[in-house]
C-alpha cells in the first residue's frame, strides 16, 4: 500500500510540476507545490516510499517536459523533499524521550542543498564557456532590448546593477518555497494523525553556529574584488534565510508573552507579505536579530528576567 501510495504520489508531483510550463497564474501557483506530495509521502511513509515518489514524478517529467523540466524537477523536487523528508524523520532515545532530528540541522541541510545546486548552476555555465552571471547579464539586455525606449535610463540601470542578486534571491526562494511544503505536509499529516514526527513549537528553533561562521565568511567574499565576490554574494544571500527565520522565532517567542499574540502576529506576517517595500529592511532586521539570539541568547534571558 505504501508503495502504491508513493507512485501516486509521485505522479501528481510531476503533473504539478509540468503545470507551470502551461504559463497560466493558476498553473504557475499550483507548481509550486510540486514538493508537497513528496514531502507528505517521504514524512509519512518513510525514505524507500519517497525516493519511489521522486522517481515516478521524475520519469513522467523526462517523457513529457522538455528543456531543463526533468533536472529541475529532480534537484528542487526529489533531492530536496526526499533528502529532508529523510533527515527530519532521525530520531534517538534521550534522557526526556524520543529526541527527534533538530530543525535547526534540517534548515543547514537546506542551505547545503540549495548552494550545491547553485555550485552545479556555475559548474555548468562554465562547461557551456560563459558564465552564469554572464549568461544572467546577457538575458537581462536582450529583456531591456525587448522594451526598448518604454523603459526608462535609470530603472535599466537598476536593473544592471542588481544582476549579481538575481542567484541567490532564486536560491533563497527555493529554501522558503521548499520549508513551506515541508511544513504544509508535515501539518496535514498531524491533522489526519499520520505524522511520525511529532509537532514542536517555532519558537524554540536553534542553529548551529557554525552556520554563523558561514554567513561571515561569505560576506567577507562577497566584499572581494575578485571574481568570487558573486558566489560570496550568493552564498550570504542563502545563508541569510536561516538567521530570518530564527529571527521570525525570536519575535514569536517574545510575542508569547503577550495576551494579543495571535493579532501581534498577523500584523507581523501581514506587513511582511503586504508591504512589499518594507521587506527588504524587515528581512535584514530579522537576519541582525536572529545573530544576535544565536551569540547573546535573547530568549534564554528573557526566560530569566521572567522567573526573576
Amino acid at each position: 500500500m505504501a508503495w502504491l501510495l508513493g507512485v501516486g504520489a509521485g505522479l501528481a508531483s510531476g503533473l504539478l510540476h509540468l503545470g507551470g510550463g502551461l504559463g497560466t497564474g493558476g498553473s504557475l501557483l499550483l507548481s509550486q507545490i510540486a514538493a508537497l506530495p513528496i514531502f507528505l509521502v517521504a514524512l509519512g511513509l518513510g525514505f524507500g516510499p519517497a525516493v519511489l515518489a521522486a522517481a515516478g514524478g521524475a520519469l513522467l517529467v523526462v517523457l513529457f517536459g522538455g528543456g531543463l523540466a526533468p533536472l529541475s524537477y529532480i534537484l528542487l523536487n526529489g533531492v530536496l523533499a526526499v533528502g529532508l523528508g529523510r533527515l527530519a524523520l532521525l530520531s534517538r532515545a534521550g534522557e526526556s524521550g524520543r529526541e527527534w532530528y533538530p530543525a535547526g540541522h534540517l534548515l543547514t541541510w537546506l542551505f547545503a542543498l540549495v548552494a550545491g545546486i547553485y555550485g552545479l548552476a556555475l559548474l555548468a555555465a562554465a562547461l557551456s564557456g560563459q558564465g552564469l552571471l554572464s549568461r544572467l547579464t546577457a538575458m537581462l539586455e536582450q529583456a531591456i532590448a525587448a522594451f526598448g525606449a518604454s523603459l526608462p535610463a535609470q530603472q535599466a540601470d537598476l536593473l544592471r546593477a542588481a544582476v549579481a542578486l538575481v542567484p541567490g534571491i532564486m536560491g533563497a526562494f527555493v529554501m522558503l518555497q521548499t520549508m513551506l511544503n515541508g511544513l504544509l505536509a508535515q501539518f496535514l499529516l498531524l491533522r489526519g494523525g499520520r505524522a511520525v514526527r511529532p509537532a514542536e513549537s517555532f519558537a524554540g528553533l536553534a542553529l548551529p553556529r557554525e552556520l554563523a561562521y558561514v554567513l561571515a565568511a561569505s560576506l567577507a567574499a562577497a566584499l572581494l574584488p575578485t571574481g568570487l565576490a558573486s558566489v560570496g554574494l550568493t552564498l550570504a544571500i542563502l545563508a541569510a534565510v536561516p538567521y530570518f527565520l530564527l529571527g521570525l522565532a525570536v519575535v514569536h517567542a517574545w510575542l508569547a508573552r503577550h495576551a494579543a499574540r495571535g493579532l501581534l502576529l498577523t500584523l507581523v506576517y501581514g506587513a511582511l507579505v503586504v508591504v512589499l517595500a518594507l521587506f527588504l529592511p524587515a528581512a535584514a532586521l530579522l537576519v541582525a536579530l536572529g545573530l544576535a539570539e544565536q551569540f547573546v541568547g535573547l530568549r534564554a534571558r528573557w526566560a530569566r528576567g521572567k522567573e526573576e
